[in-house]
């Protein structure tokens, strides 16, 4: 039986030497507290984590003298983009609602929330993972606007895909953040309420 919580999580970056300040925050509840015709905004339905081995040198954090000096290699959009297609395939076959007739479906049929580390790193992971630039709209948007504010900004990104602006979009969306390591954390949730939009357009 499940526990009933509600968790807040904040992100914060003071990192303005080599990228942008920023902060943002979320709630994650499974229910707890919540009227009971109340939907979320996001559904999280699962998640994986990998970590490409020996790239420890390639994103960091070095504690200096002078300040923290973020470490980012030229081999990070490559490492990113290349690791991203086995955790896709591994997660969502394993997502019950996101397999039809024993095919799990395809990175086309999902928008796209990618952490804009850089504009390389999101036109390396458009193109290996065959989908539009307009799957990747607000990632693009939040990183033309704001740059890369570290780990604040994939919950910029996400709320950016919320607004009207972003069109009703895709039921479901793929999350995906890099992080020292080189980590991969890649999450899958549904819009409850893009499925009601499209039927009440019909």
């Amino acid at each position: 039986m499940k526990k009933p919580a509600r968790v807040l999580i904040v992100a914060c970056e003071l990192a303005s030497l080599q990228v942008r300040d920023g902060a943002s925050a979320a709630v994650l509840s499974n229910g707890i507290g919540e009227a009971p015709d109340a939907k979320p905004v996001y559904e999280l339905l699962g998640w994986d984590h990998r970590t490409v081995p020996e790239t420890d040198k390639d994103i960091g954090f070095d504690i200096h003298p002078n300040g923290w000096k973020v470490v980012l290699t030229p081999r990070v959009p490559v490492l990113a983009s290349t690791s991203t297609p086995p955790l896709f395939s591994s997660l969502i076959p394993r997502i019950p609602e996101l397999v039809s007739e024993g095919k799990p479906l395809g990175p086309t049929e999902f928008d796209w929330v990618v952490h804009p580390g850089g504009l390389k790193v999101l036109m390396t992971v458009e193109k290996i993972m065959g989908i539009s630039p307009a799957q990747l709209r607000a990632s693009y948007d939040v990183y033309k606007k704001h740059g890369n504010c570290s780990a604040a900004t994939i919950f910029s990104v996400f709320n950016r895909l919320r607004q009207k602006d972003m069109g009703p979009g895709k039921e479901h969306v793929v999350g995906l953040a890099f992080g020292p390591g080189v980590a991969v954390e890649m999450c899958v949730f549904r819009r409850p309420g893009v499925r009601a939009e499209v039927i009440e357009s019909l």
